[in-house]
């Protein structure tokens, strides 16, 4: 890796336009390596949860199973399809975010997007390095009172926004980091390019606002 790879890292934190102007179409693999990084931590993560889950709580129209042996399989289960879904959703959210861009008047490429996304992906691979640890030293009492708390939000504006990817200041970063991307990639204004960058966030609020009637 290049010294000025290496600079890049550091730079999104600090000063996140001028490490974007860097990132050009041949870094897609570079790009590509943090998504991955980014969504195999969180299958890990999603994996160490999973035997802490109280399952018995969550699934109890299933009693005639036992979760305990099933637990290690699901668990895996759950981590793999995380995994999947990050790298999926990072190819189908640059698509989106490529087409509505073009759309609002923008010209740029779309690997080279993919390559901006997936160092755009920075704050989720952060995450996932602290999920990791979390999933590591928290107990079973404690996760369980974890899901207390989430299944007593219900149907709040929190849940909503989580489901739109929203629902942490992770998710939240991750946004204006591709935001300035598409601004520097399709040469638009701040406003198209959040149009254009919350496109996926936006519809999966949708579609949760959907699923709630």
């Amino acid at each position: 890796m290049s010294d000025s790879s290496r600079r890049r890292i550091p730079d999104l934190l600090w000063r996140p336009r001028q490490a974007l102007r860097t990132i050009g179409e041949e870094d897609l693999s570079k790009g590509l390596a943090v998504v991955a990084a980014s969504a195999i931590l969180l299958g890990a993560s999603t994996w160490l949860y999973f035997p802490k889950l109280p399952l018995a709580q969550l699934a109890p129209q299933a009693p005639n199973i036992n979760l305990e042996e099933v637990g290690g399989f699901l668990g895996l289960a759950a981590g793999v399809s995380s995994a999947l879904a990050t790298l999926a959703g990072w190819a189908l959210a640059s698509a989106l975010v490529h087409g509505a861009a073009t759309l609002l008047g923008g010209k740029g490429s779309l690997r080279r997007l993919l390559a901006l996304h997936g160092y755009a992906h920075l704050p989720r691979l952060l995450q996932g390095l602290l999920r990791v640890v979390d999933a590591l030293t928290v107990g079973e009492a404690e996760m369980a009172g974890r899901v207390a708390f989430e299944r007593a939000l219900g149907g709040g504006l929190l849940p909503l926004l989580s489901g739109a990817n929203l629902g942490d200041l992770w998710g939240v970063w991750a946004l204006a980091l591709l935001v300035l991307a598409v601004e520097d990639n399709y040469q638009v204004g701040r406003l198209r390019a959040t149009l254009a960058g919350a496109l996926p966030n936006l519809l999966l609020l949708g579609l949760h606002l959907l699923l709630r009637r």
